[in-house]
């Protein structure tokens, strides 16, 4: 059953501070400039939701308050995105397809999901593309035919992560169920649940796989009060039992997050507080990047400008 999502118009909230709250919307002297030369890289990349076009951040300590935008409009209403090279690949709800854009050439190709409205994509290390959707997950894989995936644990689907043997992974729940983390083998069609030692409290938020060590990285929610939210839990192969790291991201309101090419940084797309989830996208027009020390969870970076939905770094190394 594919849940339908609200795509809301940009909300004006003025007087917060970060604690708790957002930052307020980029003015004209820290509004994003088009681009003018090649990117520079280690970048953070981002589409704003509220204009439909991908920008960037050379990629800091510090963060930033003054992108630059690489594209035009894109139409497209993102929920995820994943880089190869200088290849960005952009999961589309509306319309429903995975979106590629080379920030070099500024070539664009789609790829129509005929399975529903993707909701996070995962890129394998052989060029596979997966798109999770409300229940599912359709692949892609290079130069053959697309199938699709599904699973009885699983109603509503929050992020999916593939590691370096392929085996896919999906953060979700069920009906009156709380959240887990279930894995389709490499090569099967069949999923099974993950035996989690520190199961997910709240809300399942976003699932990843560090390619350096193959450990699997799952973050939940504890809710959306505001100021100390997110939580990464690490777990070494086989995945479950052995716990490595565990640590809260003291975020707003957190949502899917992805690692930068050296496994040192973590991304985090954040929002404000106040703000709910509407079929698991949030309403655009205060929401953020938030970059953290990885695995320790340690540091306050902010990337903001707009409706920054989705996130992704180029350079970048497979699986992400």
């Amino acid at each position: 059953m594919h849940r339908v999502i609200a795509i809301l118009a940009a909300l004006s909230i003025a007087g917060c501070d970060f604690a708790g709250s957002a930052p307020g919307t980029p003015n004209s002297a820290t509004s994003p400039s088009v681009a003018a030369q090649r990117l520079k890289t280690p970048a953070v990349i981002a589409i704003d939701n509220d204009s439909e076009r991908l920008l960037y951040w050379p990629m800091s300590e510090g963060g930033s308050s003054m992108p630059t935008y690489l594209s035009g409009r894109l139409r497209i209403q993102a929920t995820g995105m994943v880089a190869h090279g200088h290849v960005v690949t952009i999961a589309s709800y509306d319309p429903p397809e995975l979106l590629s854009y080379n920030v070099d050439t500024h070539a664009t190709s789609a790829i129509a999901d005929p399975y529903g409205h993707p909701q996070d994509v995962a890129i394998g290390k052989g060029g596979t593309l997966y798109a999770l959707g409300a229940s599912d997950v359709a692949v892609f894989p290079p130069h053959s035919s697309a199938y699709d995936l599904s699973c009885r644990y699983i109603l509503e689907s929050t992020a999916i992560a593939v590691d370096n043997e392929g085996d896919i992974f999906v953060n979700g729940w069920g009906q009156k169920n709380p959240p887990k983390v279930v894995e389709y083998p490499a090569g099967s069609s069949r999923c099974t649940k993950l035996a989690l030692k520190k199961p997910e409290q709240g809300e399942g938020v976003g699932i990843g796989v560090d390619p350096k060590t193959d450990d699997l990285i799952v973050e939940d929610g504890v809710g959306c009060a505001g100021g100390d939210e997110g939580r990464i839990t690490v777990y070494q192969r086989p995945y479950g039992p052995k716990v490595v790291a565990r640590n809260w991201l003291h975020a707003s309101c957190p949502g899917a997050f992805r690692l930068d090419a050296t496994s040192s940084h973590l991304l985090v797309i954040d929002s404000y507080s106040g703000l709910r989830t509407h079929g698991g996208v949030r309403a655009c027009g205060l929401l953020w990047v938030d970059q953290r020390l990885y695995p320790s969870a340690r540091g306050r970076s902010m990337y903001t400008a707009g409706c920054s939905r989705a996130v992704t770094t180029i350079p970048n190394t497979l699986p992400n």
